[in-house]
């Protein structure tokens, strides 16, 4: 009898340090997820940090308009966000505009496949572009960043898509403001025209 009650009490210990075992273990391996995560997480704030002050290093302290990082790679659906920096040096405070017009593509043999005259709406499908339309001020030697959203439509052919971004201001009082046509009295660019290039892999 008495070595059944032993092989009984060696079986529930059994039991228990399994049972201690698996529990440790999960924990174990939660730890080690959230871990993973943490870092996961702090790899991309890093990661966008850097991207960050590339586009900072990327723009002169002088540049009136500047896009440090002009060119990104998304797939279809996806977004591409670039950073336009606006710096005034007019002696005065400014008010302008931002204008985001398509301007070519090209497939992925380089040969051009739209122009402005198809606009990408009607040749492969709808894109999403999105910034601040509304008028901004901005005071003299002073310098302000705005983001601009262009999103690839589904049916997006593969190739590279260039969009023209223009700062406007002021009113027509120049031969030159073929840059800004539909900026309600922000008919001067100011700065040199910026290329943005998304390229659909």
């Amino acid at each position: 009898m008495p070595t059944k009650k032993a092989a009984i009490e060696l079986s529930v210990n059994f039991l228990v340090i399994i049972l201690i075992s698996i529990a440790v273990f999960g924990m174990g391996i939660w730890f080690t997820q959230k871990i993973f995560a943490g870092a996961t997480k702090q790899q991309e704030t890093y990661y966008q940090q850097f991207e960050d002050q590339l586009d900072d290093l990327s723009c002169g302290n002088y540049d009136r308009v500047c896009i440090g990082k002009d060119t990104k790679r998304i797939d279809n659906s996806r977004a591409a966000v670039f950073w336009l920096r606006t710096l005034n040096v007019l002696g005065d405070e400014m008010n302008y505009k931002i204008s985001v017009v398509f301007s070519q593509a090209f497939d992925d043999s380089n040969e051009i496949c739209l122009d402005a005259n198809v606009p990408p709406l009607l040749a492969c499908g709808t894109w999403l572009i999105s910034y601040n339309e509304n008028e901004i001020t901005l005071p003299n030697n002073e310098d302000d960043k705005n983001v601009i959203v262009i999103v690839a439509p589904k049916d997006a052919p593969k190739g590279t898509y260039i969009f023209n971004v223009n700062v406007c201001y002021g009113s027509a009082i120049h031969n030159n403001n073929e840059r800004c046509p539909s900026n309600q009295n922000k008919d001067n660019p100011y700065g040199p025209q910026q290329k943005i290039r998304v390229i659909v892999p």
